[in-house]
Formats: structure tokens, C-alpha cells, sequence
């Protein structure tokens, strides 16, 4: 198993690089080559007046090409959207607790 941060991505892949791969799996997928899972998000209300939610999500795929099954987690605190009763990012890096995304 290898474990990769943001750091770690940006240090190797390039858009284009990301744009080909992508495209490949695309490819893939409509040959039933591929698979992917959709992402999955899970909201823990906390105490915390500016991120009043603990969000932890995680996505997959795997690629019959490539051999690799890969997946993408995330963990951080999130606020309300201005003018919606729906969660969503606002990145708030006091509270991230030195989590990396």
C-alpha cells in the first residue's frame, strides 16, 4: 500500500498528465474496464461555531489496465453555505487539527 498526500500528487502529475490519465480511465470504464465508486461523504455535527460539521469522505476506482485499485479520502471542518441549510467546503485551517488534505 502506498500512502500519497496533495504534496505528493503535485509533485509528480502535471494537468496534462491528469487530463491523459483520466481519459484513459474514461475510456476504460465504457469497456467495463474499469470501475469507479461514487464518493461517499459522512457529516458529524460538532461544536464548533464557525464548522458546525466534521466531514470525512471517500471515493474509489480501479483499473483492470493498470492493476491498481486506488482511493481518496478526506477529513476536515467545514461550514454552512451563505444562504443554503447544505454543508459545504470552507476551508477553516485552525480547526483542521493539522490534518492534511
Amino acid at each position: 500500500m502506498l500512502l500519497i498526500n496533495n504534496s505528493d500528487v503535485m509533485n509528480v502529475l502535471d494537468m496534462r498528465m491528469t487530463l491523459d490519465a483520466l481519459d484513459v480511465a474514461f475510456h476504460e470504464l465504457t469497456k467495463g474496464d474499469a470501475v469507479g465508486m461514487g464518493r461517499i461523504d459522512l457529516y458529524v455535527p460538532s461544536e464548533q461555531a464557525a464548522a458546525p460539521y466534521y466531514r470525512w469522505a471517500v471515493m474509489a476506482g480501479g483499473s483492470r489496465r493498470d492493476g491498481y485499485v486506488c482511493a481518496r479520502m478526506l477529513s476536515d471542518m467545514i461550514g454552512p453555505n451563505l444562504g443554503a441549510n447544505v454543508p459545504c467546503s470552507s476551508r477553516i485551517p485552525e480547526l483542521r487539527r493539522g490534518h492534511e488534505r
